[in-house]
């Protein structure tokens, strides 16, 4: 299928690295985001290939601004028909690409000045490395650092990843630390058609396509800020609603079967196939997660439905209103259990008290115990917000005689209808 896109490329001479922007409604954060790039300190020219899919909320406004100030440095394809991307292999296709390529997104931004100088350098230098990446840093809508239950990307130490990694299903890095060596450069036509066949996200393909083709190196210095949304058109945001364990099965079986076909190696998938097959219409505490990555992506997945049923108009203390709870108390006081607190402080549910095995946790007008008092206080329901260790809290309560103790996951999950998790 052929777009709509205008071109718009005033830039002379064959760049060294082509920076890849995509951009679809991300105005409130383009700028930032732009301006990041645009602070490289490098001798090694690049091009911004800002890719716009369509936004109606000013972001091509920006770009072209940004485009007419700084033609030298702005290639811009605009989209004008959403196409959820797909325009970008109409583009690609049509351009001499340069020998390095890395990628942005218009919410995200670079935090090193020299991220691009000291990446290409380290490939000029070390050619058996198809490509560099590093660590990323998770930051709120506005750029204040997420609370550990939300970090998807936990800092990492210098190490190299391998093919073997690929085999594992493991990831690079955030694609927004990488550099590589541009291997779409020498594709043909049908090697776009097949990766953009498989319905793997980008950001995965890319990883598992460097793996395939060589090392690559991991530094532990700090390259970006990827920003969660959890509203809007973000990533976090389209996967609302969705049952993520269906989505999972269908892009890791696309992908096997595009890594078999173009590289001849088997991914190792089964094993997880299995455990997604199992989690389908299941909430987060009765499934057997694969590793630490996997619970953080379940927490931030609560999360999401958290805020997608206040959207909808439906609320916490309304379903616990409907089961007869009046009192609670809240074990477990990071990020979800702080912000289920100061939820049901501003409702008619009375928080009577909360506990937390950290000494330092404190909460305003009411009592933090680090252990369950040793007499029962009487509430109608304690609420586990650690959601990842609730049957050995649930033991631990229940054995101390406690009544009436409830997952978090359980009540968000009464929030929104049964079938929606279901729905594309």
């Amino acid at each position: 299928m052929q777009y709509d896109v205008e071109i718009i490329n005033e830039i002379n001479g064959e760049p060294e690295v082509d920076v890849y922007l995509v951009v679809y409604q991300h105005a409130k954060y383009l700028k930032q985001s732009i301006e990041s790039i645009l602070a490289q300190k490098t001798k090694y020219k690049y091009r911004i290939m800002a890719f716009d899919d369509c936004s109606t909320d000013g972001s091509r406004s920006i770009l072209l601004e940004y485009q007419k100030k700084y033609p030298e440095k702005f290639f811009l394809a605009l989209c004008n028909s959403n196409s959820k991307t797909q325009f970008l292999r109409q583009v690609v296709e049509s351009i001499e690409l340069a020998k390095y390529a890395c990628h942005l997104e218009g919410d995200d931004y670079w935090v090193d000045p020299l991220k691009i100088e000291k990446q290409v350098n380290f490939l000029e230098k070390h050619p058996e490395y198809v490509g560099v990446a590093g660590n990323v840093m998770n930051v709120n809508e506005d750029g204040t650092k997420q609370h550990c239950d939300f970090d998807m990307y936990p800092f990492e130490n210098t190490h190299i990843f391998t093919k073997k990694h690929v085999i594992q299903m493991k990831m690079i890095a955030h694609v927004s630390t990488l550099m590589y060596r541009n291997f779409r450069r020498n594709w043909t036509k049908v090697n776009f058609e097949k990766y953009y066949d498989c319905s793997m996200n980008g950001d995965q393909k890319v990883s598992a396509i460097l793996g395939m083709l060589g090392d690559v190196y991991y530094s532990h210095e700090l390259y970006t800020c990827h920003r969660r949304v959890f509203t809007g058109t973000s990533w976090t945001a389209k996967t609302r609603g969705k049952n993520i364990a269906e989505l999972n099965i269908k892009m890791w079986q696309d992908l096997k079967k595009y890594i078999l076909e173009e590289y001849n190696v088997a991914i190792n998938i089964e094993d997880c196939i299995e455990m997604w097959k199992k989690q389908i219409g299941k909430n987060v505490n009765q499934v057997n997660h694969v590793d630490e990555r996997t619970k953080r992506n379940n927490i931030i997945r609560l999360f999401e439905i958290w805020m997608l049923s206040k959207d909808n108009g439906c609320s916490i203390d309304k379903i616990l209103k409907n089961k007869g709870i009046k009192t609670v108390a809240i074990y477990g006081l990071a990020e979800l259990g702080k912000t289920l607190y100061y939820e049901l402080y501003k409702s008619m549910i009375s928080v009577e008290y909360c506990i937390d095995r950290n000494e330092l946790v404190k909460m305003p007008y009411t009592t933090v115990y680090n252990l369950p008092p040793k007499e029962e206080k009487k509430v109608d329901a304690i609420i586990v917000t650690a959601i990842t260790t609730f049957d050995d809290i649930k033991k631990e309560l229940d054995l101390a005689g406690y009544k009436n103790v409830i997952a978090l996951d359980e009540i968000l999950y009464e929030m929104i209808p049964s079938d929606s998790l279901l729905k594309e």
